[in-house]
């Protein structure tokens, strides 16, 4: 009798699905999200250029159908390497559980563009890793399977088979859309989504999630309303210093967000000193100070070398998982921006783990009678939900280790930074009521936290 040994196969719909799941509503609820992770995989790729456009290829171009379509580009000046490559076309998997300086670990950011598109495109221009790549095209269609291509749908064959023929066609043109947007880069990335359209699916092909793009809803993304979202993000970021939001089809530059920084975060410990100017003159400037400390691992010795800390999805060489990476650190940010006489202000909190975090329980805004807003940034690296909505903390013995390292680094380490950093913001305003006024918001905030969050207190961390 012949055993062969059988191999556990996944169906091309279990992939899918897969992608569909990471689109749920708490993960990707709305279009900004799919913005934060491509700004976060430059800044990973420590790109310190990144465009972000909206355009339509020359009408001449009908080397491929999906680019007959308005699509949105993200173009960085990061490197790209051969494994970046191959990890964007497995699903679920990264690059980045091993490097505890990382976000993004959990797999999902390139995959977030399927909220978007059907299947998309890089074009790449990589002088110093050249020999590693066989084009400087690819393209990525999760229906295709190049194992079995007969279980793929009809018209996604098509797309590859058009791919196949003109690939080299089709780099050129993009190549030379993008020149004038790229021309003095000496590298650059680019991920080309082109928007899903109904004509895309069918019955044996239906859509990865439904919904099309109008030209409302690209409007919509591509105003100076994004730019707030982008400006907020910059300060959590270690190398992207500008941040253009381009209409390439009207040949319009909307906004350019610019760092200017004596210092930026580096995951050590320091003071943080940068200012956040905007191209648009409709949005007021940001200057931000804050302070960051690196914790010695000592402190949280005890909750690493306990049984229930959380693994990676890698091994080492015997077989076993190795333990998650995390890097004990926290930083706190005030950012304050000036405003037209007579405009509504405001004092506003939020918590972030490199990127802002979405639940309305971690944001808070206060009206104050400032010439001035005021925001005050808590960022630590917490353990956070898969979407990075949420994260929980206690310091009750029976609750996760992931939970009460949150409490920890929060009680221990972000907290205690509030009074010191504060001073520091303040100690140059010459106003002493303004002063006053941003105490009481502040005594405002954390008796509105410390009512609702029952199991931290922020206000004896903060006082002791």
């Amino acid at each position: 009798m012949d055993y062969k040994p059988k191999a556990v196969t996944v169906e091309r719909e279990g992939i899918i699905n897969e992608i569909r799941t990471n689109l749920d509503a708490k993960r990707y609820g709305n279009k900004f999200c799919i913005t934060q992770e491509l700004i976060q995989n430059a800044d990973d790729a420590k790109a310190e250029r990144l465009l972000i456009g909206y355009g339509l290829l020359p009408s001449t171009t009908s080397l491929h159908p999906l680019l007959k379509e308005d699509g949105i580009f993200f173009v960085n000046d990061g490197k790209l390497t051969a494994d970046d490559l191959n990890h964007l076309f497995k699903v679920a998997t990264s690059n980045k559980s091993s490097d505890k300086d990382k976000i993004g670990h959990f797999g999902l950011g390139m995959k977030s563009v399927f909220h978007l598109c059907e299947a998309f495109f890089l074009f790449f221009e990589q002088p110093e890793n050249r020999s590693q790549f066989d084009a400087d095209v690819m393209f990525l269609d999760p229906w295709y399977d190049n194992v079995e291509p007969e279980v793929t749908p009809p018209s996604r064959i098509n797309w590859q088979d058009e791919y196949t023929a003109h690939g080299d066609a089709i780099s050129k043109v993009v190549h030379a859309y993008l020149a004038p947007w790229v021309k003095d880069w000496p590298r650059w990335f680019c991920v080309w989504l082109p928007l899903r359209k109904r004509w895309m699916n069918s019955e044996a092909c239906p859509p990865i999630k439904t919904g099309c793009w109008s030209r409302t809803d690209v409007e919509e993304l591509f105003s100076e309303s994004l730019s707030p979202v982008i400006a907020e993000m910059l300060p959590f970021l270690k190398h992207l210093r500008q941040i253009s939001l381009i209409d390439a089809m009207e040949n319009n530059v909307i906004d350019t967000i610019s760092v200017f920084a004596e210092r930026r975060l580096q995951m050590k410990s320091g003071t943080i000193d940068m200012r956040l100017e905007h191209r648009s003159e409709s949005i007021p400037s940001v200057q931000v100070i804050g302070n960051e400390k690196l914790f010695e691992q000592d402190q949280f010795k005890d909750m690493m070398d306990d049984p229930d800390w959380p693994l990676s999805a890698k091994c080492d060489k015997n077989g076993n998982f190795l333990k998650e990476k995390v890097t004990p650190h926290a930083a706190l940010f005030w950012g304050k921006s000036e405003v037209d006489h007579g405009m509504t202000t405001s004092f506003s909190v939020k918590h972030c783990v490199f990127l802002p975090l979405t639940s309305d329980k971690q944001k808070c805004i206060i009206p104050i009678d400032l010439p001035f807003n005021l925001a005050l940034c808590f960022h630590a690296t917490l353990f956070v939900d898969a979407g990075r909505q949420d994260f929980t903390a206690s310091n009750d013995e029976n609750a996760s280790i992931q939970n009460r390292w949150n409490a920890r680094l929060l009680s221990n380490g972000l907290l205690p930074m509030v009074i010191p950093s504060f001073e520091r913001e303040v100690s140059a305003w010459e106003n002493q009521q303004h002063i006053t006024k941003v105490v009481g918001a502040i005594n405002n905030y954390l008796d509105k936290h410390d009512e609702e969050q029952l199991e931290l207190n922020y206000r004896n961390s903060i006082t002791r």
